[in-house]
Protein backbone atom coordinates (compact mmCIF):
# COMPACT_ATOMS: atom_id res chain seq x y z
CA UNK A 1 0.00 0.00 0.00
CA UNK A 2 2.84 2.37 0.87
CA UNK A 3 4.63 1.56 -2.37
CA UNK A 4 1.47 2.22 -4.37
CA UNK A 5 0.96 5.52 -2.56
CA UNK A 6 4.53 6.60 -3.31
CA UNK A 7 4.16 5.60 -6.96
CA UNK A 8 0.97 7.64 -7.17
CA UNK A 9 2.72 10.67 -5.66
CA UNK A 10 5.60 10.38 -8.13
CA UNK A 11 3.15 10.12 -11.01
CA UNK A 12 1.38 13.23 -9.78
CA UNK A 13 4.62 15.21 -9.64
CA UNK A 14 5.51 14.13 -13.17
CA UNK A 15 2.12 15.36 -14.35
CA UNK A 16 2.60 18.63 -12.46
CA UNK A 17 5.98 19.14 -14.09
CA UNK A 18 4.50 18.57 -17.54
CA UNK A 19 1.65 20.99 -16.93
CA UNK A 20 3.98 23.65 -15.55
CA UNK A 21 6.46 23.27 -18.42
CA UNK A 22 3.65 23.47 -20.97
CA UNK A 23 2.27 26.64 -19.39
CA UNK A 24 5.68 28.32 -19.25
CA UNK A 25 6.37 27.37 -22.88
CA UNK A 26 3.18 29.19 -23.90
CA UNK A 27 3.79 32.25 -21.70
CA UNK A 28 3.76 35.63 -23.48
CA UNK A 29 2.74 39.21 -22.80
CA UNK A 30 -0.64 38.60 -24.42
CA UNK A 31 -1.65 35.56 -22.35
CA UNK A 32 0.12 36.18 -19.02
CA UNK A 33 -3.17 36.49 -17.10
CA UNK A 34 -4.40 33.12 -18.37
CA UNK A 35 -1.07 31.37 -17.76
CA UNK A 36 -0.88 32.91 -14.29
CA UNK A 37 -4.28 31.44 -13.38
CA UNK A 38 -3.27 27.99 -14.65
CA UNK A 39 0.01 28.02 -12.71
CA UNK A 40 -1.69 29.43 -9.61
CA UNK A 41 -4.06 26.46 -9.73
CA UNK A 42 -1.10 24.06 -9.65
CA UNK A 43 -0.11 25.40 -6.23
CA UNK A 44 -3.51 24.29 -4.91
CA UNK A 45 -3.46 20.95 -6.72
CA UNK A 46 0.09 19.84 -5.88
CA UNK A 47 2.58 20.33 -2.99
CA UNK A 48 3.60 23.99 -3.03
CA UNK A 49 7.30 23.29 -2.53
CA UNK A 50 7.35 20.87 -5.46
CA UNK A 51 5.70 23.42 -7.76
CA UNK A 52 8.03 26.14 -6.51
CA UNK A 53 11.14 24.06 -7.09
CA UNK A 54 10.08 23.13 -10.62
CA UNK A 55 9.22 26.75 -11.40
CA UNK A 56 12.71 27.89 -10.40
CA UNK A 57 14.31 25.06 -12.37
CA UNK A 58 12.41 25.92 -15.56
CA UNK A 59 13.12 29.65 -15.29
CA UNK A 60 16.84 29.08 -14.78
CA UNK A 61 16.95 26.50 -17.57
CA UNK A 62 15.43 29.07 -19.91
CA UNK A 63 17.94 31.70 -18.80
CA UNK A 64 20.78 29.33 -19.70
CA UNK A 65 19.17 28.26 -22.98
CA UNK A 66 18.54 31.79 -24.31
CA UNK A 67 22.18 32.45 -25.23
CA UNK A 68 24.21 32.56 -28.39
CA UNK A 69 25.79 35.59 -29.93
CA UNK A 70 23.90 38.71 -28.97
CA UNK A 71 20.72 36.85 -27.97
CA UNK A 72 18.77 38.75 -25.34
CA UNK A 73 16.56 36.97 -22.85
CA UNK A 74 13.39 38.52 -24.26
CA UNK A 75 11.07 36.82 -21.78
CA UNK A 76 12.76 38.35 -18.70
CA UNK A 77 10.06 41.01 -18.12
CA UNK A 78 7.25 38.49 -18.62
CA UNK A 79 8.81 35.85 -16.37
CA UNK A 80 9.48 38.47 -13.71
CA UNK A 81 5.91 39.75 -13.95
CA UNK A 82 4.63 36.19 -13.51
CA UNK A 83 6.86 35.79 -10.45
CA UNK A 84 5.49 39.04 -9.01
CA UNK A 85 1.88 37.94 -9.55
CA UNK A 86 2.48 34.56 -7.88
CA UNK A 87 4.43 36.30 -5.11
CA UNK A 88 1.42 38.50 -4.34
CA UNK A 89 -1.30 35.86 -4.62
CA UNK A 90 0.15 32.46 -3.72
CA UNK A 91 2.60 33.76 -1.11
CA UNK A 92 5.94 35.43 -0.52
CA UNK A 93 7.69 32.06 -0.57
CA UNK A 94 7.18 31.91 -4.34
CA UNK A 95 9.06 35.13 -5.02
CA UNK A 96 11.58 34.28 -2.32
CA UNK A 97 12.36 30.87 -3.81
CA UNK A 98 12.69 32.23 -7.36
CA UNK A 99 14.90 35.13 -6.21
CA UNK A 100 17.14 32.87 -4.09
CA UNK A 101 17.54 30.37 -6.92
CA UNK A 102 18.32 33.13 -9.41
CA UNK A 103 20.81 34.72 -6.98
CA UNK A 104 22.68 31.42 -6.50
CA UNK A 105 22.88 30.88 -10.25
CA UNK A 106 24.02 34.46 -10.81
CA UNK A 107 26.86 34.04 -8.30
CA UNK A 108 27.99 30.86 -10.03
CA UNK A 109 27.94 32.41 -13.50
CA UNK A 110 29.68 35.59 -12.26
CA UNK A 111 32.59 33.62 -10.83
CA UNK A 112 32.79 31.57 -14.03
CA UNK A 113 32.54 34.76 -16.15
CA UNK A 114 29.75 33.25 -18.27
CA UNK A 115 28.62 36.58 -19.65
CA UNK A 116 25.71 35.51 -21.86
CA UNK A 117 23.86 33.64 -19.10
CA UNK A 118 24.89 36.27 -16.56
CA UNK A 119 23.23 38.93 -18.71
CA UNK A 120 19.97 36.98 -18.73
CA UNK A 121 20.04 36.42 -14.97
CA UNK A 122 20.81 40.09 -14.38
CA UNK A 123 17.87 41.05 -16.59
CA UNK A 124 15.70 38.89 -14.34
CA UNK A 125 16.98 40.76 -11.27
CA UNK A 126 16.42 44.14 -12.91
CA UNK A 127 12.83 43.17 -13.58
CA UNK A 128 12.38 41.70 -10.09
CA UNK A 129 13.41 45.12 -8.82
CA UNK A 130 11.21 47.03 -11.26
CA UNK A 131 8.24 44.89 -10.16
CA UNK A 132 9.09 45.42 -6.46
CA UNK A 133 9.79 41.74 -5.81
CA UNK A 134 13.22 42.69 -4.37
CA UNK A 135 14.59 45.72 -2.51
CA UNK A 136 17.15 48.01 -4.13
CA UNK A 137 19.81 46.79 -1.67
CA UNK A 138 19.89 43.40 -3.38
CA UNK A 139 20.50 44.96 -6.79
CA UNK A 140 23.14 47.28 -5.30
CA UNK A 141 24.89 44.19 -3.89
CA UNK A 142 25.06 42.75 -7.40
CA UNK A 143 26.36 46.05 -8.78
CA UNK A 144 29.15 46.07 -6.17
CA UNK A 145 30.13 42.54 -7.13
CA UNK A 146 30.30 43.50 -10.80
CA UNK A 147 32.55 46.42 -9.88
CA UNK A 148 34.70 44.14 -7.71
CA UNK A 149 35.17 41.77 -10.68
CA UNK A 150 35.28 44.58 -13.22
CA UNK A 151 36.22 43.69 -16.77
CA UNK A 152 34.97 44.85 -20.15
CA UNK A 153 32.03 42.45 -20.06
CA UNK A 154 30.96 43.57 -16.61
CA UNK A 155 31.20 47.20 -17.70
CA UNK A 156 28.53 46.38 -20.30
CA UNK A 157 26.41 44.66 -17.65
CA UNK A 158 26.69 47.68 -15.36
CA UNK A 159 25.64 49.95 -18.22
CA UNK A 160 22.59 47.75 -18.75
CA UNK A 161 21.59 48.12 -15.08
CA UNK A 162 22.13 51.88 -15.14
CA UNK A 163 20.11 52.38 -18.31
CA UNK A 164 17.21 50.13 -17.30
CA UNK A 165 16.70 51.16 -13.67
CA UNK A 166 19.33 53.74 -12.70
CA UNK A 167 16.81 56.52 -12.02
CA UNK A 168 14.80 54.31 -9.64
CA UNK A 169 17.96 53.12 -7.88
CA UNK A 170 18.95 56.74 -7.26
CA UNK A 171 15.48 57.52 -5.92
CA UNK A 172 15.58 54.56 -3.54
CA UNK A 173 19.17 55.10 -2.31
CA UNK A 174 21.05 58.11 -3.75
CA UNK A 175 24.08 57.65 -1.48
CA UNK A 176 24.69 54.16 -2.82
CA UNK A 177 25.10 55.55 -6.36
CA UNK A 178 27.85 57.85 -5.09
CA UNK A 179 29.58 54.87 -3.47
CA UNK A 180 29.43 52.90 -6.73
CA UNK A 181 31.05 55.79 -8.64
CA UNK A 182 33.86 55.99 -6.08
CA UNK A 183 34.43 52.23 -6.31
CA UNK A 184 34.55 52.28 -10.12
CA UNK A 185 37.05 55.16 -10.06
CA UNK A 186 39.22 53.30 -7.55
CA UNK A 187 39.17 50.03 -9.49
CA UNK A 188 39.91 51.65 -12.86
CA UNK A 189 42.79 53.94 -11.79
CA UNK A 190 45.41 51.30 -12.79
CA UNK A 191 43.63 50.83 -16.13
CA UNK A 192 43.71 54.54 -16.85
CA UNK A 193 47.30 54.98 -15.75
CA UNK A 194 48.59 52.09 -17.87
CA UNK A 195 46.72 53.36 -20.91
CA UNK A 196 48.04 56.91 -20.44
CA UNK A 197 51.61 55.60 -20.12
CA UNK A 198 51.17 53.54 -23.25
CA UNK A 199 49.91 56.55 -25.22
CA UNK A 200 52.77 58.72 -23.94
CA UNK A 201 55.32 56.10 -24.96
CA UNK A 202 53.67 55.70 -28.35
CA UNK A 203 53.84 59.48 -28.91
CA UNK A 204 57.54 59.38 -28.07
CA UNK A 205 58.14 56.71 -30.68
CA UNK A 206 58.58 53.83 -28.24
CA UNK A 207 57.10 50.46 -29.16
CA UNK A 208 55.24 48.87 -26.26
CA UNK A 209 52.63 46.18 -26.02
CA UNK A 210 49.17 47.69 -25.59
CA UNK A 211 47.69 47.27 -22.11
CA UNK A 212 45.42 44.28 -21.65
CA UNK A 213 42.50 46.60 -20.90
CA UNK A 214 43.35 49.14 -23.56
CA UNK A 215 39.76 49.31 -24.78
CA UNK A 216 38.56 50.37 -21.34
CA UNK A 217 38.60 54.10 -22.11
CA UNK A 218 35.37 54.52 -24.10
CA UNK A 219 33.34 51.93 -22.22
CA UNK A 220 34.33 52.89 -18.69
CA UNK A 221 34.14 56.61 -19.44
CA UNK A 222 30.64 56.18 -20.85
CA UNK A 223 29.63 54.16 -17.78
CA UNK A 224 31.01 56.79 -15.40
CA UNK A 225 29.15 59.49 -17.31
CA UNK A 226 25.97 57.44 -17.06
CA UNK A 227 26.48 56.95 -13.32
CA UNK A 228 27.07 60.65 -12.85
CA UNK A 229 23.94 61.41 -14.87
CA UNK A 230 22.00 59.16 -12.49
CA UNK A 231 23.62 60.75 -9.44
CA UNK A 232 22.75 64.22 -10.71
CA UNK A 233 19.21 63.15 -11.64
CA UNK A 234 19.72 63.56 -15.39
CA UNK A 235 18.36 61.25 -18.07
CA UNK A 236 20.89 58.48 -18.81
CA UNK A 237 22.04 58.60 -22.42
CA UNK A 238 21.92 55.53 -24.62
CA UNK A 239 25.02 54.64 -26.61
CA UNK A 240 24.77 55.31 -30.31
CA UNK A 241 25.90 51.75 -31.06
CA UNK A 242 23.97 50.07 -28.25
Amino acid sequence: ALRAKMAGADSGLVQMSRELRGNINRLSDSNIDTIFELIEALFSKYPRKAVNDELVKFLLDDCAAAVGGATVFTFAPTYSALTMMLHLTVGAEVGGTVVQGTARELQKRLLANEVAVLRNLLLMFINFYNYSVIHCSMLYDIIRQLVEHLNEQNVDLLLMVIQKCGAQLRKDDPMAIKGVIESVNEVTIPWRESWELYNQAKTSGMVLEAPARGNYTKRVQFMLEALNDVKNNRVVAQEADA
